[in-house]
């Protein structure tokens, strides 16, 4: 796999020239992997993004489900789910096709 260096050459997961010998130290999720391939001048002038820790405590609620069931036929999609959902948070579902996230 190689990603764009920006000069028409191609740097593979392997090639660290541009990104010193401290970069394994440094490079330690997935978002700081992303930005030491980018070619330098797409690199030039990035700084990192600090979202700070949501407040504990009273919270508003944004979505708020009780007992969500879904059937399809014979078949049980989800069954009795409950869930509340702050503002500002961020949910998602996860899984196969036609498992009823949507339709739920």
């Amino acid at each position: 796999m190689g990603l764009d260096r920006g000069d028409g050459r191609r740097q593979g997961a392997g090639d660290r020239e541009s990104r010193g010998p401290a970069a394994a130290d440094r490079h330690q999720d997935l978002e700081h992997c992303f930005i030491a391939l980018l070619p330098e001048e797409k690199r030039r002038g990035h700084k990192e993004l600090t979202i700070p820790p949501r407040a504990v405590g009273k919270a508003e609620i944004a979505i708020d489900a009780k007992g969500l069931t879904r059937t399809f036929g014979d078949f049980t999609a989800v069954d009795h789910v409950t869930l509340s959902i702050e503002r500002g948070e961020i949910f998602g579902f996860l899984g196969s096709n036609g498992c009823g996230k949507s339709t739920t």
